[in-house]
């Protein structure tokens, strides 16, 4: 959460100022396992309160990229008026690589496993 607070206080989207198809991806697995339960959510709210806010923006919520949350209150972003879109040349923000390596370190050695494991019971069992 932390990493993602990071990034969304300069983007408010994975790739620039507009969603992108990776965004609904990343929203799923905040909203379902940590936003919806009372106690994840409250501590996303309180020790992130902009992935909180991403959720619900990316949700169909009121907030809109344009606001920001600052002490638990909604106050309007003073955004250059060239911050819309994505990010010019397909830029992969600097903010978002801490995320994409713990996402790759993490998960997939599981996948490769599973990979493996799925591989074998097909020849075991085909």
């Amino acid at each position: 959460l932390e990493q993602f607070q990071q990034h969304l206080n300069r983007y408010p989207y994975l790739l620039g100022y507009r969603p992108c198809v990776a965004d609904f991806a990343f929203c799923g697995p905040l909203y379902a396992h940590l936003y919806r339960d009372p106690v994840p959510d409250y501590l996303m709210k309180c020790q992130a309160p902009l992935v909180a806010a991403y959720v619900e923006r990316m949700n169909g919520a009121v907030l809109g990229p344009s606001h920001d949350v600052v002490d638990g209150r909604v106050v309007k972003k003073s955004a250059p008026p060239d911050t819309h879109g994505f990010l010019p040349g397909d830029e992969i923000p600097e903010t978002l690589r801490p995320i994409l390596h713990r996402m790759f370190t993490e998960q997939v050695p599981v996948l490769l496993d599973t990979v493996e494991k799925v591989t074998q019971y097909m020849k075991e069992n085909p």
